[in-house]
């Protein structure tokens, strides 16, 4: 039986990795941008060159933009920082993360300790 690793569609680029890229994304549970990333660095060399690299990187400054403007990830920074949240929902997300004895929940926990106060 034949696998999509088999195959490739527009060149041989990833058949001669020792992982594909898409075999590392889905193993580490990697999203969108982060997927990108990986894709473009890993075939940089034997596709598209420094256009791939540039792609790369702005699939990072994208991400990075994402992340700066979640109020999970400030609320993380700001407790790592004792720095105040910039905005409302920071400073809520960090007021609970204070409740639970400044543990550092993962963003996911915190998404479901918000949503359980909202239903209260």
């Amino acid at each position: 039986m034949t696998t999509a690793n088999d195959t490739q569609v527009g060149g041989q680029h990833y058949k001669a990795k020792t992982i594909q890229p898409w075999d590392f994304i889905a193993a580490n549970g990697l999203g969108y941008f982060d997927g990108n990333i990986v894709k473009y660095v890993s075939r940089w060399r034997d596709k598209g060159g420094l256009d791939d690299l540039r792609k790369a990187r702005h699939y990072l400054d994208k991400l990075i933009e994402l992340e700066d403007n979640n109020p999970s990830c400030e609320a993380r920074r700001a407790q790592q920082t004792g720095d105040r949240p910039r905005t409302a929902l920071g400073q809520r997300l960090a007021a609970i993360r204070a409740a639970y004895g400044g543990k550092l929940l993962s963003p996911r926990e915190l998404d479901k300790v918000a949503r359980e106060r909202r239903s209260d």
